[in-house]
């Protein structure tokens, strides 16, 4: 398979037989589905809709206790950012479901990478809150994702808040890749 540019129009023509070609264009549109199905799947846009309608500036928001660095709070502050949208708050954990799965999104770590922490999530992210994540383990789970949020804050220069969604879709999709690759 050869790749050539014409003016604005990249094309694709096929060295070999159509055939090749049209596998190709077929395993990727299979594959193009099912991670738009992954999106909806895993309540991506629900639980961050959910989220938004926290009035975080209701909550207490004790950042030692929360685990998130000054210099990553006053970075969201002072862009104007909801901390609800960006910090893990043990009232949003256990109040909306799913949002674990936001939270750690956000901090791009994996499932196993909380089970390796001793601090599963995968439950919850199911949308399985029976039993419901007990306040303790909330603030757990809250002050470790919040580290690593704060982490990443405070190596980035400047902060644009589309990054968020950025960092959250990245993890989601190694997380699709995965289970794609498990189907295949």
């Amino acid at each position: 398979m050869t790749y050539r540019h014409e003016g604005h129009n990249p094309t694709i023509t096929s060295t070999d037989n159509s055939g090749k070609l049209e596998d190709w264009l077929t395993d990727q549109m299979a594959k193009s589905e099912f991670f738009h199905q992954k999106l909806h799947e895993y309540g991506l846009l629900e639980v961050a809709y959910a989220i938004e309608t926290i009035k975080g500036e209701t909550l207490e928001w004790d950042l030692e206790l929360l685990g998130i660095s000054s210099k990553a709070w006053n970075k969201v502050i002072h862009r104007g950012f909801k901390p609800i949208r960006v910090f893990a708050h043990p009232y949003t954990l256990v109040t909306i479901p799913r949002s674990a799965g936001y939270y750690r999104d956000l901090a791009m770590v994996s499932r196993e990478s909380m089970n390796n922490a001793q601090l599963s999530t995968e439950r919850f992210e199911a949308g399985r809150n029976s039993p419901p994540l007990d306040e303790q383990k909330a603030w757990d789970i809250a002050r470790h994702l919040n580290g690593l949020i704060s982490r990443l804050i405070e190596t980035d220069e400047q902060i644009d808040p589309r990054e968020f969604d950025l960092w959250r879709g990245m993890t989601a999709g190694l997380r699709a890749q995965k289970a794609w690759q498990n189907k295949k």
